[in-house]
């Protein structure tokens, strides 16, 4: 974890708290750490793990550090949840804690009730479904989009 010298945002008494995570020490947080930081995080949590591993401690930390009215940023959607149902219940666990959820890729910000329309739909509702389909088989996988396949695990 590293500390980019402000303790609070201007706009309230919240944080943007990154959490950045490579598999491998061949890969490189640079891009992740430039986005995060760019996109106003306070605190960034850093990890080298497979994102496979149940046990992720510095996750951990990241969802045990936030408060309500904190938002968890992103850089991607993979880089937080292990499969998509880990990903909607880590997502959904935020929303019960009053903490907002934002992933840079995917333009996902769950701060506004549009944002958290859009989540569900697209990730809660259609998704699911695809994985189902991805999981029995009865879809062909050059059908199924690589960032789906990724989540369906």
């Amino acid at each position: 974890m590293f500390s980019i010298g402000l303790s609070y945002c201007t706009q309230g008494d919240y944080m943007h708290i990154g959490y950045a995570r490579i598999s491998t020490l061949g890969q490189n947080l640079d891009i992740q750490l430039d986005a995060l930081t760019q996109a106003g995080c306070q605190t960034i949590y850093t990890e080298t793990m497979s994102g496979a591993k149940r046990h992720r401690p510095e996750l951990e930390a990241t969802l045990k550090s936030l408060r309500p009215n904190d938002t968890l940023v992103m850089w991607r959607l993979d880089r937080l949840g292990r499969s998509l149902m880990n990903l909607v219940d880590i997502i959904n666990d935020l929303e019960e804690r009053d903490i907002a959820f934002r992933s840079l890729t995917e333009s996902i910000d769950t701060q506004s009730s549009t944002g958290k329309l859009v989540f569900k739909i697209k990730w809660g509702r259609v998704l699911p479904f695809s994985c189902l389909l991805t999981n029995k088989k009865l879809s062909s996988a050059r059908l199924i989009p690589v960032e789906l396949r990724t989540f369906c695990q």
